[in-house]
């Protein structure tokens, strides 16, 4: 499954740097709000959803960092 063909858009930032592998604005969000890695969207899809399902290690290494 790729999420970029899905027809509903993740609902912020994080989850756009993490749907496009997008490790250093990842870590930048996570830097300026920690509490981003909780993020939810209308479907309950976290930032490691969209990270994991595209296969993004980047993002899921930045992400489990904040959640450990």
């Amino acid at each position: 499954m790729d999420l970029k063909s899905e027809p509903f858009q993740p609902m912020g930032l994080i989850e756009d740097a993490c749907r496009d592998g997008d490790v250093n604005r990842v870590k930048s969000l996570l830097t300026e709000d920690p509490s981003l890695v909780h993020n939810e969207n209308c479907d309950g899809w976290t930032p490691l959803i969209y990270a994991s399902i595209n296969g993004e290690s980047g993002p899921l290494s930045a992400l489990c960092g904040k959640l450990c």
